[in-house]
């Protein structure tokens, strides 16, 4: 399964690729535009936004807004757990300063705030999430049931990292949540 947008700039529309089936997934408006960031793991679930609106695709829904966060004025999801059951994203009311990290699960896909940050990935179950920090330099965050945590102080010590200050961003964590892939 391969998902993204295809059209003009500010003009694209979201997309659903099975095979040699492609499946446009819509508009939240007739004005908006749309993409998709991702899918869960038997492609069932799309993730993504149209405009301005964090947005979920299934083919029995089609392309429906996820609830919004009170005081944010736009919405984005990055990214859905393996099983499609945790959507994770960010909000924001237009200041980068505000912006915050969150994830929509449960029957009402009710958003969940953990705190400033841009969140990239999920686990398998979306019960580790990571990404970056706001901050000039961003640091790379690791979101669990615990909290909010950056990726270098749980690292501790090592030898892999001698000589980097700093793990700037969290792009990627496999489906057990033990791993995650980012750049420094």
């Amino acid at each position: 399964v391969l998902v993204g947008e295809t059209g003009q700039p500010l003009m694209t529309q979201a997309f659903r690729k099975v095979g040699a089936v492609t499946t446009q997934l819509g508009l939240l408006q007739p004005d908006d535009w749309s993409a998709a960031a991702a899918t869960n793991g038997d492609g069932s679930v799309v993730v993504g936004k149209s405009k301005f609106v964090a947005a979920r695709w299934t083919a029995a829904s089609g392309l429906v807004a996820l609830p919004a966060v009170a005081g944010k004025t736009s919405s984005n999801a990055f990214d859905v757990s393996t099983d499609g059951k945790v959507i994770v994203g960010e909000a924001s009311d237009g200041d980068s300063d505000t912006i915050v990290a969150l994830k929509w699960s449960g029957a009402g896909l009710s958003p969940t705030i953990f705190g400033l940050g841009h969140p990239s990935s999920a686990n398998g179950d979306g019960s580790v999430i990571v990404g970056g920090s706001i901050g000039d330099p961003p640091s790379a965050m690791l979101w669990d049931n615990s909290g909010a945590h950056v990726l270098k102080d749980l690292l501790g010590a090592t030898s892999d990292l001698n000589g980097c200050p700093l793990i700037r961003w969290a792009v990627g964590v496999s489906d057990d949540g033990k791993f995650v892939a980012g750049y420094a």
